[in-house]
């Protein structure tokens, strides 16, 4: 069992093309900039991107609240399809996680942290090395180095 982020880690992580697509197009998007608003639809159709790479579907909502982090994310599975609830700091390393979450029924490997924490930690390393290389990997979450 990992004990820390540096444990899931891999050097090579292979992803789906349509995957691999999808970030692209966030990434090339510059997901970091723009207002509140852009910042939002550029990660409504990241995941847009990613229902039709895998066929799947996934909704995704905001709850624009003042702190500067984004613990309290997560997936609203109560629906007809699962949600992304998107709390606080627009974060791409917490959406890569609750897309991973809403992956669980279809992957068993999805079905708890780590195995979705792996897949969102490479997956940001691979497409955003250099935000990637400012992570504190030493804890259970993905959080910035202080």
């Amino acid at each position: 069992m990992p004990s820390c982020i540096a444990d899931v880690l891999v050097d090579n992580p292979l992803y789906p093309a349509g995957v691999c697509r999808a970030v692209k197009t966030l990434r090339s998007s510059k997901p970091f900039r723009g207002t509140y608003g852009e910042r939002c639809q550029k990660f409504e159709q990241f995941v847009s991107d990613m229902n039709e790479a895998l066929d799947m579907d996934i909704g995704i909502a905001f709850a624009h609240e003042d702190c500067q982090n984004s613990f309290h994310s997560g997936v609203d599975a109560r629906g007809d399809r699962p949600v992304i609830v998107i709390v606080g700091k627009l974060s791409i390393a917490t959406l890569f996680y609750c897309y991973a979450g809403c992956m669980a029924n279809d992957d068993p490997q999805m079905a708890d942290h780590w195995g979705r924490m792996k897949w969102a930690a490479n997956l940001f390393k691979r497409f955003f090395p250099r935000s990637f290389s400012g992570i504190d990997t030493s804890g259970t979450f993905l959080v910035r180095n202080a």
